[in-house]
């Protein structure tokens, strides 16, 4: 079982462990490393912004990573839309991250007490959850996921960190992660990331929203854009902001961090003492759902069909987190 989790969040205490394993996962989606750090680093630093200001609404809840990223990238996208024609527009979604660094946080919304180890067991679970829910559609993503998931488990597990099973725990498991992601990576097709005829238009909507906002379109000039754009609007300036090629932006970045944050707030969601075997299971069985991909399941909200639904769970299931908040009473009302 998971080692017992500290109240409210604990993951996203744990920034440098979530940019890390989010470097590594792109890395492996074949985003150039010096991208993929720079794609990690604005992603985290969105999701600490927005807890931050989420926690001063609606203290003394602490908002975890997940329900931080849904913020941070909405006051982005909002940020953008609103001053892209003014002087600060090149510069507007730095806002979210000075109002965030702006607010001091009380004693009431400070972190409880998180051991390093317990946040690197979750570390471990979201990352491997997320490329479980990827697999839907990357199916490269699944043995890998299942040994994290797995490492996840056994390594909470062990009583104590300084307990010898603790290393050979993590041995075996690092070997196995790596082998077995080494194994579906070099059997992948060379374009495995590319699973809709959409895609190309997918772009140019990200595109033509982070350089004209929503007023013109650069495939229907002088016509605004009037629904269906929040998702690409953060894949458009997130490629403009770290001058990732767009098209990577849409079927790589936006995609992983899209199912690592979902599934973040979902693990946010368990009570803070839940039957953790039983747990996992259920997580793993959402992850694996048709809510991120097409498991020729009727249903689904996948990067194929419709990428931006599949970033709007990371929007629903942090709603989902407010309202549960606001019935246990840990929200100001």
């Amino acid at each position: 079982m998971l080692a017992e989790r500290a109240p409210s969040g604990s993951p996203s205490r744990h920034v440098p462990a979530t940019a890390a394993a989010l470097v590594v996962v792109l890395v492996c989606a074949e985003v150039p490393l010096g991208t993929a750090a720079l794609a990690a680093a604005w992603i985290v630093a969105q999701a600490w912004a927005g807890g931050r200001i989420l926690a001063a609404l609606v203290r003394p809840a602490r908002p975890g990573l997940g329900v931080g990223f849904a913020v941070g990238a909405l006051a982005t996208i909002l940020s953008h839309v609103a001053l892209r024609e003014t002087p600060f527009g090149p510069v507007a979604w730095i806002l979210p991250l000075v109002l965030g660094a702006a607010i001091r946080p009380s004693r009431t919304d400070a972190p409880a007490a998180s051991t390093s180890s317990r946040g690197a067991d979750e570390v471990l679970l979201v990352a491997g959850l997320a490329l479980i829910a990827l697999a839907g559609e990357w199916f490269w993503t699944l043995p890998p996921g299942i040994t994290l998931v797995a490492w996840a488990v056994l390594r909470g597990g062990v009583s104590s960190p300084s307990d010898g099973r603790r290393r050979i725990v993590d041995l075996v498991a690092a070997v196995l992660t790596a082998v077995t992601g080494a194994w579906t990576i070099t059997g992948r097709p060379d374009v495995w990331w590319i699973f809709s005829a959409d895609t190309h238009y997918y772009e140019t909507l990200a595109s033509s929203i982070a350089r004209h906002g929503v007023g013109d379109n650069s495939l229907a000039g002088g016509l605004a854009i009037a629904y269906h754009w929040f998702s690409f609007a953060w894949v458009g300036i997130v490629a403009d902001v770290i001058g990732a090629a767009p098209w990577v932006a849409l079927t790589r970045i936006g995609p992983v961090a899209a199912a690592w944050f979902t599934v973040a707030v979902v693990i946010d969601l368990l009570p803070e003492r839940p039957g953790r075997r039983w747990g996992v299971v259920g997580l793993a069985a959402f992850a694996a759902s048709s809510a991120f991909g097409d498991w020729s399941l009727p249903v689904m909200l996948s990067m194929s069909s419709a990428f931006s639904q599949l970033f709007t769970g990371v929007w629903l299931v942090s709603f989902l987190w407010l309202v549960a908040r606001t019935a246990q009473g840990v929200v100001r009302r």
